[in-house]
């Protein structure tokens, strides 16, 4: 374990806590500093979580569970990781570089091998979800987007899911969860192609092909969105 003592502005018996131990969405109520030990309003928690030159990480006790006491914002030393961020605060923006452009094209095989082409589906709606097992926000609104392909099993619609995992591990997790998009193992390369960054991502591509609404995160909202998208178009 990794102690506060290196930030003399923390309390010295908190401890850094590992993201695994969180379940579901964090609630951010502890007090929030800057890595120098400036204090973070409330307000502005939002604004330096989508700073790509910082980090977010807790600390807190361990009580059977773990106690969040407190929230640093540390420097990100990873470029990688910088201009991961950076596009995932551009893809939250509404700023997609994909938004009303072509969609690139997916040429693969589904998870019971069948071969998969998106230019195929030319004339109808594609709602995409990127994903991966591992990813609790993405497992979590699951049910949601299985109650949407039931509510419109009747129209035109396809709905893909593009997951990182290979196809044995996907058809385990299956086992014990249920997703009903037409799924694409192994999908990391098109998720570059997608300029997907950080998951879960979801697009919807209109019928000429054109990517027309796009949100990356975990959102309670995210069915009411993507019905709305979908009645625009069915218009």
């Amino acid at each position: 374990m990794s102690y506060a003592q290196e930030y003399d502005f923390l309390d010295d018996e908190l401890v850094r806590i590992p993201m695994t131990a969180f379940e579901g969405p964090i609630k951010l109520t502890a007090p929030a500093f800057l890595y120098d030990g400036t204090a973070i309003n409330s307000k502005d928690l939002s604004d330096y979580m989508f700073k790509p030159e910082l980090k977010i990480s807790f600390f807190g006790v361990k009580e059977g569970t773990w106690k969040l006491k407190a929230i640093v914002f540390e420097k990100e030393e990873d470029p990688q990781r910088i201009e991961q961020k950076r596009r995932q605060y551009n893809r939250r923006n509404s700023e997609d570089p994909l938004l009303n452009k072509p969609s690139p094209e997916i040429e693969t095989v589904d998870l019971s091998g069948e071969a998969l082409k998106l230019s195929d589906f030319k004339g109808k709606l594609v709602v995409l979800n990127f994903w991966f097992i591992g990813c609790k926000p993405c497992i979590m609104e699951m049910p949601e987007l299985n109650e949407l392909v039931e509510e419109y099993k009747a129209e035109d619609i396809v709905f893909l899911a593009v997951a990182l995992d290979n196809a044995l591990s996907i058809k385990e997790f299956l086992t014990k969860e249920k997703f009903d998009y037409r799924i694409i193992p192994e999908g990391r390369s098109i998720a570059n192609d997608y300029d997907v960054y950080a998951y879960p991502t979801h697009l919807v591509i209109d019928t000429e092909g054109k990517v027309i609404f796009s949100q990356t995160g975990y959102s309670s909202n995210l069915k009411r969105a993507l019905k709305k998208q979908i009645k625009e178009l069915l218009k």
